[in-house]
């Protein structure tokens, strides 16, 4: 279930949407759905009724995307170079890149985004 204001991937296009309502069910289908707002491509600004049933939960980093560890310095950044897999409890990670060139995996948890 999401609620107002998540993020999610329609698996119909891959596309990443905004959750702007709580979960319905459709009156012309009987459908659980939800009315979202597309958030890139050529259908940003958008809204549309999409099932419940085809949207899945975005990632919350995306590849490329610099970041920086709860427990590292200030200022000291890396890049996310794969991701997200599920570790053995279904749990997101990643691999990153340091500055040194070297390669590492890390939670989604320990993980901030740098602005």
């Amino acid at each position: 279930m999401f609620k107002q204001g998540d993020k999610a991937v329609c698996t119909l296009n891959d596309g990443v949407v905004e959750i702007k309502s709580d979960l319905f069910t459709s009156a012309g289908t009987g459908a659980r759905s939800y009315l979202v707002e597309w958030t890139e491509g050529i259908d940003k600004g958008k809204r549309s009724v999409v099932y419940a049933t085809d949207l899945e939960p975005a990632p919350r980093f995306k590849v490329g995307q610099k970041v920086r560890f709860t427990y590292s310095p200030v200022g000291e950044t890396f890049d996310l170079v794969a991701g997200p897999f599920p570790d053995f409890q279904k749990a997101p990670f990643w691999v990153f890149r340091d500055q040194e060139g070297e390669h590492d995996t890390s939670g989604e948890g320990q993980m901030l985004p740098v602005a």
